[in-house]
């Protein structure tokens, strides 16, 4: 195979891949409060009628206790669950893995 076909061979997967990359960043986007009325809605909503402070104090213990948990994209302190994910993972992964849930 030449040189010349070997390159634009390379050039076509790199753009594949900042393709991909950058199709899943917008769908991830797409399904944020910060692009979504409903779920900005529904954040306000929860905010306003629910007391989330011993919410955050368990999402924190448990993050604490799990720090791959909390570097986590979805279940993570920064992740798409918000202080939600904490009890996510731990419904989902966290008791079959022997997990302790609470402060």
């Amino acid at each position: 195979m030449s040189e010349k076909v070997r390159q634009s061979t390379s050039v076509y997967a790199l753009a594949a891949v900042f393709a991909v990359a950058f199709g899943v960043y917008g769908f991830g986007l797409s399904n944020s409060p910060l692009m979504s009325d409903r779920l900005a809605a529904r954040q306000d909503h929860i905010r306003q009628h629910y007391d989330l402070w011993p919410a955050e104090v368990r999402a924190s213990a448990y993050w604490e206790r799990n720090p791959d948990v909390r570097a986590d994209a979805f279940f993570g302190e920064g992740g798409a669950q918000g202080i939600f994910g904490a009890w996510v993972h731990y419904e989902r992964h966290g008791i079959y893995e022997g997990r302790r849930w609470g402060p």
